[in-house]
């Protein structure tokens, strides 16, 4: 094993040491300079300050023979971060407006700033922290023995002299640090931003330690089985003993317990987390930050404790397996950083520990008894800020002097972790008495103190004294079985030692606190700071001093005491702060706002009880005497008079009778109208009658009904002895209605009104009566409502079911003639001008068949409100390039010119149905239009885009514009130059589309002239690049030995589409259904599968098409055509990849889809196919 040299580690440790000096200088220079975000940081890393060096090292020996059960003292800060947040936040808020200097000044201060209080819990805490700071010096010199060899075990007995021990010059060093960085300045509440930035530091360099360790212990680690010895430290019981009792779920959850109230009330933790916070925001990030530190920190700790079992079996003290493992691989860097991590861990919690013990040693029982010695006359000092000073330096440096004696003379054998818990159950004997102050008013001084000094001497009893005579001492002197046994106390077995003490000194702590708040009333000024600590927003100013100006003390002795504590600066600052000689001369009476200020500044300095204390003896100048208790009794008495005759005429002039009895259940006051309310006889009541005597009375009038009267009466009474608030509504014998209302009152007592609630209940019965009639006329109505709707909504139903499936039926011939038609198009000679135009018409007929059976579907659709808009944002340059495309063969068979000016805008609408009605008005103008041509351009009108159409035709007659959009109304063309086939249902639609969809049609025509119609639609940013790149116009290809699969259950549909494709060139493939074209699909390979959508078979056509189409499959089209008019079949075509075409086919558009498909053939030159409507999806 290498070993390291003394010189070089001390070297490392001043080196670092030095740049702590550094980090706390610069910090003290910026002062409150830095950011916000950057001071939350160090905040929420100060808190960290909570690893000590019994995380860096104890840890690891409690996983290594605990397993899990390490993670107690982790545990418990994490829960109590990330659920009670708002319990910190409390504390600091309050400590902040009370000027909290430390954990003793807190509790004292809720407990009427009481002396006794505050030394009690000074007491407690300097006594529970000597066992935690000694285990800093023990783990500084187990640490720097075992780096230098001087003990591969790492104990140091404490048999060497104290000049050669390690642990004593650790100790001089962190009080010389402590002093110099900690008593720079008299203000406890003042910030050591320095100091806390050096912790800050500290802790990130014990993180980065312990992680570096465990990482190398991870690689260190073989593949090993779960059954492994090495890893048994997984399960729940020890591998070892525990001071002779095994590790249990029990010990698991004490120690959880035990570190919730450690990372609040450690004098530390309180001093980090409280005293140094600049506001109670602060935890928000440190709810987050703390919580992740202590989780890392834990799973560094595993890999360790998992290497130590592994490779070093009975090899050493398992605190140390930090060190050896790195140190045993020769790992020298990687020793010194651990050892640094080490120190950085216990210096941390050393200073600021002592900081505020010493805070605590001077506020509350060195300067008090300083205060009480007369002849001394401290206050009137001229150094008194100095004194201050010396007296912290002098409690740091004896502070740490008890914890190495501590060190010397305890059983040092026990573990870190061990030593550690002890201190942890002196800080519980906190939490009784914190919490109770928080959330329980009548937790009092005298119980606190009860409660303090039970749980103190069980504690020191059944946990500190064991560990000074050493457990076999103990057993010794007091014998395994006896019943005050430290370890058995009252014959209580089966409990490890540390739940043992926490049980017994809980027990007393809590139960004394409990009976002696209860047994003794609380005073006056307790119950002034329960207010101030219940209260979610604390009171600001706590109670006077006094409460008039009868003192003889002046703004110049004022002035005096405030420099003699606070120095020149803080003093000069109270006094010009508009109170002092701006407004008062030196000798004036030193008015009482100014004492309050004087008081809270002062407590910022040597505490709230002190101060109070300060302040009333020297401005007073002199306790109370009994001629001054004479004038004060009666100035009060002459407040009490003129408050009793204020309250008695307020008593008098309110509408509500009242009633007020004591904590004896005796009527002390009430008013004419509770006599008048409740009908009660001239000269009945009298002041200290007993309440009971009035509740007989009422019970035998039957003011409370039919019953046993004796039940009655003492129900009531026993509410008014419960304390409990009541309300109670009841009708009296005379019909009238009365309500009353009962609240508790501090110290006892109830206070009740009575009002008349007659008129109130007889409207409210009115009220009742006429809801019941309306509301059985209501439901009448509504059934009668809910039933013919019901009719309505079957017949429409009904007749859009019989329009869907009537339509079908009907397209499927009209479809099969139009192939049939197209078919003797292709094949007539072009000297056929008779058969052709005969076909020409046929065909114009169709389409005009096919148009009205849709019309007349979208009406029937519209007037059901069976189409719900779906939409989008999207391109309008898309839609009208579609539309354009569609519509140029219209036009150019009228020898029109169709122009489109085109935008790339985005807008809000439903695609399909904003297309539906454009389509509609550009063939109306087609239609209407016999020579010139057609315009269609784009126009922004602020957040609305005009979709605007312009025609050169026939134009509309103004008594016309407004029945355009009538159902079947055509415009009348005296000049027959329009085509004469619309069927009057277009607009009819665009209307209904256009008031559905809230984009509104206008209308300007000239008759002769040609017409103007626009459709106002709202603008929206587009979202993703939906621009489609146009393809570059080629010339047309042929359709020549274009392989086609065709899927149709009617056959006449089936064999004109083989027709007509065979006409075009393409090799064709008919299946009459579907389970033909699976089988042709593994014969042949289509080029373009064409599938109907309604089939006869439960499958559809596009399942076929999902089969031979599948996505990524490239040279192959698939086509669906359908008759049904459910816009979902072609939303699930597009989905899938496919196009749709609906039935009646139109031969142009198929032929331009079979175009599209033999233009990507491989090795086929491309040609321009023009882009339909009904574009690919994807």
């Amino acid at each position: 094993m290498n070993i390291i040299s003394p010189d070089i580690l001390a070297l490392a440790a001043l080196l670092y040491v030095t740049l702590l000096f550094y980090i706390a200088w610069r910090g003290d220079r910026l002062g409150s300079q830095q950011l916000p975000a950057k001071s939350a940081l160090v905040y929420s890393l100060s808190l960290a300050v909570y690893c000590s060096s019994w995380t860096f090292f104890g840890a690891v020996g409690t996983a290594s023979s605990h397993g899990w059960g390490f993670f107690a003292i982790y545990l418990g800060p994490i829960l109590l971060f990330l659920l009670g947040y708002r319990l910190v936040q409390r504390i600091i808020l309050i400590s902040k407006q009370q000027n909290i200097t430390s954990v003793s000044d807190f509790i004292s201060s809720r407990y009427g700033k009481s002396r006794l209080v505050a030394i009690l819990v000074t007491v407690i805490a300097v006594f529970g922290s000597l066992p935690y700071i000694s285990l800093q010096l023990h783990a500084i010199a187990l640490a720097f023995d075992t780096v230098t060899s001087r003990s591969l075990a790492g104990f140091s007995t404490g048999s060497q002299h104290p000049l050669t021990d390690t642990a004593f010059y650790s100790a001089v060093l962190l009080a010389g640090f402590t002093i110099l960085f900690g008593t720079r300045h008299h203000n406890a509440t003042e910030h050591h931003r320095g100091l806390i930035q050096a912790i800050a530091f500290e802790s990130v360099v014990k993180l980065l330690a312990i992680l570096a360790v465990g990482v190398f212990c991870l690689r260190l680690l073989p593949e090993i089985p779960l059954a492994s010895p090495g890893v048994s430290w997984l399960n729940m019981g020890s591998t070892g003993e525990d001071a002779g009792a095994g590790f249990s779920f029990l010990d698991f959850t004490v120690r959880m317990l035990l570190s919730m109230v450690a990372i609040l009330f450690l004098p530390r933790q309180f001093h980090v987390t409280v005293v140094e916070a600049d506001n109670h925001h602060q935890v928000m990030g440190a709810r987050w930050l703390l919580p992740a530190y202590l989780i890392l920190v834990s799973l560094a700790v595993i890999p360790i404790a998992l290497a130590g079992n592994l490779l070093l079996p009975g090899g050493g003290n398992a605190d140390l397996f930090v060190l050896i493992l790195p140190l045993s691989h020769g790992e020298n860097l990687l020793v010194t950083a651990a050892f640094i991590g080490g120190i950085s861990a216990a210096t941390g919690m050393v200073i600021v520990a002592a900081i505020s013990l010493s805070t605590m040693v001077c506020n509350d029982i060195v300067m008090p008894m300083l205060i009480y010695i007369r002849r001394l006359n401290i206050l009137r000092h001229p150094g008194l800020s100095r004194i201050i000073l010396t007296i912290r330096r002098i409690s740091i440096a004896l502070i740490l002097l008890c914890s190495y004696g501590y060190f010397r003379l305890s059983d040092t054998s026990q573990g870190l972790a061990n030593i550690g818990l002890v201190s942890f159950a002196a800080t519980m004997q906190f939490a009784p008495a914190a919490l109770a102050g928080l959330y329980w008013r009548g937790a009092n001084r005298r119980g606190a103190v009860a409660g303090l000094i039970l749980g103190f001497i069980t504690w020191g009893y059944c946990l500190l004294l064991p560990t000074l005579l050493g457990y076999r001492e103990v057993n010794l002197i007091f014998g395994e079985t006896s019943w005050l046994h430290p370890h058995h106390l009252f014959g209580v077995e089966d409990l490890s030692p540390l739940v043992h003490g926490v049980f017994w000194s809980m027990a007393f702590n809590i139960g004394a606190l409990i009976l002696g708040s209860i047994r003794f009333r609380p005073s006056l000024l307790d119950r002034i700071q329960a207010s101030v600590f219940l209260h979610t927003t604390p009171v600001e100013h706590p109670m006077p001093l006094f409460r008039g100006e009868g003192h003889h003390a002046s703004v110049h002795d004022a002035r005096t005491l405030c420099r003699s504590i606070l120095g020149e600066t803080a003093s000069d600052r109270i006094f010009g702060s508009g109170r002092g000689p701006a407004r008062h001369q030196e000798n004036d009476p030193v008015p009482r706002e100014l004492v309050q200020e004087i008081e809270r500044s002062i407590a910022s300095v040597i505490g709230a009880s002190s101060a109070r204390h300060v302040v009333a003896k020297t401005l007073l100048g002199r306790d109370i005497s009994a001629e001054d208790l004479v004038v004060m009794l009666d100035e009060t008495s002459q407040a009490i008079t003129f408050n009793r005759e204020l309250l008695q005429s307020g008593f008098e002039h309110i509408s509500q009778g009242v009633s007020v009895i004591d904590r004896h259940q005796k009527l002390v006051a009430w008013n004419t109208r509770f006599v008048e309310l409740l009908e009660f006889p001239e000269d009945f009541l009298y002041v200290g009658m007993p309440v009971e005597e009035v509740l007989r009375y009422n019970a035998a009038r039957g003011e409370y009904g039919e019953g046993n009267s004796k039940g009655q009466v003492a129900r009531r009474m026993e509410g008014f002895r419960s304390g409990k608030p009541h309300s109670e509504e009841r009708k009296r014998p005379n019909g009238r209605y009365i309500r009353s209302q009962g609240n508790p009152m501090p110290g006892g007592g109830f206070v009740t009104s009575y009002t008349d609630i007659t008129d109130t209940v007889n409207a409210e019965e009115l009220l009742r009566k006429a809801n019941e009639s309306l509301e059985i006329r209501v439901m009448e109505r509504t059934r009668d409502l809910e039933e013919l709707n019901r009719q309505l909504q079957e017949v429409t139903e009904g007749k859009t079911r019989f329009l869907a499936a009537a339509s079908h039926d009907l397209l499927q011939p009209i479809n099969a003639a139009r192939l049939f038609n197209q078919n003797i198009l292709e094949q007539c000679e072009l000297t056929d001008l008779t058969i052709q135009e005969l076909t020409s018409r046929v065909d114009r007929s169709l389409v005009n068949a096919d148009r009205l059976l849709r019309a007349l579907l979208d009406i029937s659709k519209l007037d059901a409100g069976s189409i719900t808009p779906e939409l989008s944002v999207f391109d309008i340059h898309e839609l009208l390039e579609e539309l354009a495309l569609e519509m140029e063969p219209l036009a150019e068979q009228k020898g029109l010119t169709l122009q489109v000016r085109n935008r790339h805008i985005g807008v809000c609408s439903d695609r399909r149905l904003l297309r539906s009605m454009v389509q509609n008005l550009i063939t109306n103008a087609i239609r209407y239009t016999p020579e010139g041509g057609v315009l269609v351009g784009c126009r922004l009108r602020g957040s609305r885009l005009s979709l605007e159409i312009y025609d050169t035709g026939i134009g509309i007659r103004k008594e016309d514009l407004e029945r355009i959009f009538r159902e079947f109304h055509r415009v009348q063309d005296d000049t027959r130059q329009s085509d004469g086939d619309g069927l009057g249902l277009g607009l009819a639609i665009t209307h209904r589309l256009s008031q559905m969809l809230e984009h509104p049609v206008t209308v300007r025509s000239e008759f002769g002239r040609g017409s103007r119609f626009s459709i106002s639609v709202p603008v929206r940013r587009l979202q993703m690049a939906t621009r489609a790149e146009q393809e570059p116009r080629r010339p047309a290809s042929r359709l020549s030995g274009l392989r086609v699969l065709c899927l149709e259950d009617a056959l006449e549909t089936l064999e004109a589409m083989e027709v007509l494709l065979k006409l075009w060139g393409c090799q064709v493939i008919s299946c009459p259904d579907i389970a033909t074209a699976r089988a042709a699909l593994g014969r042949t390979d289509p080029e373009v599968v064409i599938a109907d959508y309604n089939l006869e078979d439960t499958e559809t056509g596009l399942d076929l098409l999902r089969e031979a189409c599948p996505p990524g499959r490239v040279g192959r089209y698939g086509v669906m055509i359908s008759a049904e008019q459910d816009p979902s079949i072609r939303s699930r075509a597009h989905a899938e990849g496919m196009y749709f075409l609906t039935k009646p086919v139109d031969p142009s558009s198929l032929r331009t889809l079979l175009r599209r498909a033999m233009a990507e053939r491989p090795g086929e030159d491309p040609a321009w196919v023009p882009e339909q409507a009904e574009t690919r999806a994807g």
